[in-house]
């Protein structure tokens, strides 16, 4: 599980709740947000972070600065860059003109801002303690945006301009914790379910729900489905802490494991929307041994545009179209593809536990969610767990890479998939624009 996973897993699920997993949102750093956006008329400028894995090996200094990305080249350091975290755990969200950082071990959503001398300064902070260890945060307006996470059976409603909480969403009329599924073995419960993203298509929010069983150390899965709540945000007051009549039904769907990333690849979604609304979503099993345990293949499955049902004549077996491995990521380009990481398991360490989730052991392909094929773009083995979150732009993708020598940004051209190297980082890096 990479960084981020592996402090939850050492320190939050063994002290809380037996919760974990992987960790835009709703937003997908706002790459299919179609809400307006704080200070949308002003001129766009690109942000980029990076992350620095720390001597301890369980957590991470994060930097953040602007740049230039059409004179972009050669290597870009931290020397001028704001150092969002020293030594925790963060993951970067853009959202208008601000990014927010969801630093999930400390229970806190930062918001951080270009000022005047094109520096990153802090603008604001919420308090999130009470989820334990909150999701990605879904932004649906300039003053509206959810979050969740293991610590309650509700979302956490919260305006993005004042950082301020508002209301909730409470779904325990729907929640299952304390179910029995005989799941991995006979007796088993479900010891508690964690919100890890969500996303807006529409007048609904769709939920991704992780169910983790009772009475284990680390996280081992109650359920072989992917399970969905569905909100109808036209019943929803943002100001009220209740909601539960926005309730809609809770979707279960056993061709699939659980789908969200929680803070995977930098801040990458694994719940897309394309150009008719349609929600696509990953079920992927990629972390240590749950692809084994489940035996269920990585998949996307589908929700199309103001539907509350799972589509079941859609179904696209990821691994059976690559190399019939694990896949993580879901980053959307348009025209129905999108990029991902395909691991080789013959890159994992067998005498490292967290080789899974530390290495370079990840390789770039592209899918067709129509075709329902793939084509590797890159031979180099990169840390996918850390880096898959990607930035589109004019016919282009901007990838990051981190190998066991290097971390970069190369561009990829969406038609003929042609990969160059444009500037190399000190950190895994993730790029943004803001507006």
């Amino acid at each position: 599980m990479k960084t981020k996973y592996l402090n939850f897993l050492k320190n939050v699920f063994m002290a809380s709740m037996a919760i974990c997993l992987l960790l835009t949102s709703c937003s997908d750093d706002d790459k299919d947000n179609d809400s307006a956006a704080d200070n949308s008329t002003e001129t766009a400028k690109y942000v980029l972070t990076t992350s620095v894995v720390g001597a301890d090996m369980t957590s991470m200094a994060w930097y953040a600065q602007q740049f230039d990305l059409s004179t972009a080249s050669e290597t870009i350091n931290n020397s001028n860059a704001s150092e969002i975290d020293a030594a925790t755990n963060s993951v970067p969200f853009a959202y208008g003109s601000n990014i927010f950082f969801n630093k999930y071990m400390n229970g806190k959503l930062e918001k951080w801002s270009l000022n005047s001398s094109g520096n990153m300064t802090k603008s604001g902070e919420l308090s999130l303690i009470e989820l334990t260890y909150p999701g990605n945060p879904c932004f649906y307006k300039e003053d509206v945006a959810f979050i969740g996470g293991p610590g309650l059976s509700k979302i956490v409603i919260f305006n993005p301009k004042t950082l301020t909480k508002t209301g909730y969403i409470d779904f325990k009329s729907v929640a299952k914790t304390g179910q029995q599924t005989d799941f991995p073995v006979a007796g088993d419960k479900i010891g508690s379910e964690a919100v890890t993203e969500m996303i807006v298509s529409g007048n609904y929010l769709y939920i991704a729900l992780q169910c983790n069983a009772a009475g284990y150390q680390g996280h081992v899965p109650a359920l072989k489905a992917c399970d969905i709540i569905v909100v109808d945000l036209t019943k929803v007051s943002t100001t009220s802490t209740d909601n539960s009549s926005a309730i809609v039904k809770r979707l279960s769907d056993p061709r699939g494991s659980s789908t969200g990333a929680w803070a995977a690849g930098g801040g990458a979604s694994y719940m897309i929307k394309d150009e008719n609304n349609d929600v696509y979503m990953l079920c992927h099993n990629a972390w240590g041994g749950e692809r084994a345990r489940i035996g269920l293949p990585a998949c996307v499955l589908r929700i199309k545009s103001g539907q509350t049902e799972f589509d079941q004549s859609y179904y696209f077996d990821v691994e059976a179209a690559s190399t019939g491995y694990p896949v993580i990521g879901l980053e959307y380009s348009g025209n129905g593809k999108f990029f991902a990481a395909v691991l080789d398991p013959s890159a994992v360490d067998p005498n490292n536990a967290w080789s899974y989730y530390l290495d370079p052991i990840y390789r770039w392909y592209q899918f067709d969610l129509n075709s329902k094929t793939s084509v590797i773009v890159s031979d180099i083995l990169t840390k996918g767990s850390e880096a898959t979150n990607t930035y589109f732009e004019d016919g282009y993708a901007y990838l990051p890479f981190a190998t066991k020598t290097e971390t970069y940004i190369s561009k990829v051209n969406l038609n003929t998939l042609e990969v160059s190297k444009l500037f190399n980082t000190n950190g895994d890096p993730c790029i943004f624009k803001l507006y």
